[in-house]
């Protein structure tokens, strides 16, 4: 009977973890996507390498709904390194819907490393 109980409470505290886990996780994809418009760029750029991480650790978490912050980074952020980051992150999350942001930026950003990373992101 002890037994039983023990492993009723821990399906349901799995069951829990489980539940709560993908709650946290929707969570950081919100609140990463707004700090992705906000101003901080020390943020901005937490946030993208927090993004990837995501992605490298949940494979299966969808982060295509970030892309649009991310394509809005890409083209129009002043710090060559966040834009940097977003360009790592479009590749890694989706190249092929990220294709047509990496090439503008490949072709026309104002900074050459942007557009050299770009362009080997793009091989």
């Amino acid at each position: 009977m002890k037994k039983l109980v023990a492993l009723i409470m821990l399906i349901t505290l799995s069951t829990f973890a489980r539940d709560n886990s993908e709650k946290v996780l929707e969570a950081a994809k919100k609140n990463i996507i707004q700090t992705l418009y906000g101003v901080n760029e020390n943020l901005q750029f937490e946030a993208l390498c927090t993004l990837r991480e995501l992605n490298k650790q949940y494979p299966r978490l969808s982060l295509s709904e970030s892309l649009p912050a991310l394509f809005f980074t890409l083209c129009e952020h002043r710090s060559y390194s966040v834009r940097i980051m977003a360009a790592l992150a479009i590749s890694e999350i989706d190249v092929q819907a990220g294709s047509t942001a990496l090439l503008n930026a490949k072709n026309n950003d104002s900074s050459i490393i942007v557009r050299r990373i770009c362009a080997e992101l793009l091989r």
